[in-house]
């Protein structure tokens, strides 16, 4: 049995985590084993789950920036002592250094997986000169490219010959998942507290600046002044939460705002809101925008998101983030006011395959580039 070395820092409840794991579920042929390398010493929230499939998880020791070296080479020595052959880093601009360490520890299937751009607008010059560096070692040293959209490839400025091993991977779900899940709202409406008759506003994601958070309490700040029955769920945990939580004070909307933390019941989660928001600066892909629209979920995405994540049900607005606050309260408010589009199971399910959207497809896809019958 050949085993699958997934290089991450940790398996949360993210998009990545869960089209890694939903992947994986759809490949189940018996020639592969997945294991993990987490690149920080913590527990995840998805270890249990993995420990129980028969999983192995490294974890390598917190490392600060004068001990690279040590990172590189506690990389190198799992993958030469375990004799893992094939190497999945799904590091973004991080995978060229993975890359090279894990093609002198002997891996003969080296993957880099673009989950999120990379962009050099903006950087100094030291920066550019990183990206650039992470770039070729990318080129020079995966057999393989996965990226999940056309704009996320563009932004590494690969040599052209590197689209000849390219390949993209679209991020799929587990509709069946959203399909079969309760709806549950007096449940919801009891644990967050959620007054009769409120519509709710929902994003779920880590809290990040490039998530835009502090956008989404401002949009909803405008679109209080034209509903008060409005609830806004925000879920997830990260390094910009308590600036988050500081806005949402200050603007005097703490009766108004709940922080749910990190959740492993997204789908239920989706079932009983009525919009999702979904303002990033910057995205690779945006998975949760493909679970939303699972939910029949209206999501209104910023400009920035890939159009790629529109499945064709009516349901996925794009807008620019300079058009403000109030414009998008307003388009937001609009679309509430409207009734949602009676979809069945099956117009779904059409839509996503149609799309490309098929986990099946897409899973049968990655374990021929596995098994090196591509």
């Amino acid at each position: 049995m050949d085993k699958v070395l997934n290089v991450v820092f940790g398996m949360h409840y993210g998009g990545t985590e869960s089209f890694i794991l939903n992947t994986e579920r759809n490949i189940q042929n018996g020639k592969l084993r997945f294991d993990y390398l987490y690149l920080k010493d913590e527990n995840s929230p998805r270890d249990k789950e993995l420990l129980a499939s028969g999983s192995k998880i490294h974890k390598i020791r917190n490392h600060i920036i004068f001990t690279k070296l040590n990172l590189f080479y506690s990389i190198y020595r799992v993958v030469k002592n375990n004799n893992y052959n094939i190497v999945h880093s799904h590091l973004n601009e991080l995978n060229g250094l993975i890359m090279l360490t894990v093609f002198f520890a002997g891996a003969r299937k080296r993957i880099s997986h673009l989950h999120f751009p990379h962009y050099y607008e903006g950087k100094n010059l030291l920066k550019k000169y990183y990206y650039k560096l992470q770039s070729i070692l990318i080129y020079r040293f995966s057999t393989d490219i996965f990226y999940c959209s056309e704009p996320t490839f563009e932004s590494y400025k690969l040599p052209k010959k590197g689209i000849d091993k390219s390949h993209l991977i679209k991020n799929t779900i587990s509709l069946d998942k959203f399909f079969q899940a309760p709806y549950r709202k007096s449940k919801y409406s009891e644990e967050f507290s959620i007054p009769a008759e409120h519509k709710i506003i929902t994003n779920i994601t880590r809290f990040d600046h490039n998530k835009n958070q502090k956008f989404i309490v401002e949009v909803f700040l405008e679109m209080l002044q034209m509903n008060s029955e409005l609830i806004l769920l925000l879920g997830g945990e990260g390094a910009e939460k308590n600036n988050i939580c500081n806005i949402v004070r200050k603007y005097s909307l703490t009766d108004k705002v709940r922080f749910i933390g990190v959740r492993n019941d997204v789908e239920q989660i989706l079932k009983i809101s009525d919009l999702y928001i979904f303002p990033s600066i910057e995205e690779g892909f945006g998975i949760v925008a493909l679970e939303a629209q699972a939910c029949r979920l209206h999501t209104v995405c910023s400009s920035n998101v890939p159009k790629s994540t529109d499945v064709g049900l009516g349901l996925a607005s794009y807008l620019d983030l300079n058009l403000g606050s109030k414009y998008w309260a307003k388009y937001m408010i609009d679309l509430l006011n409207c009734d949602n589009p009676n979809l069945s199971e099956q117009d779904i399910l059409n839509s996503f395959n149609t799309c490309g959207y098929n986990e099946i497809e897409q899973a049968k896809i990655v374990e021929k580039i596995y098994c090196n019958e591509n």
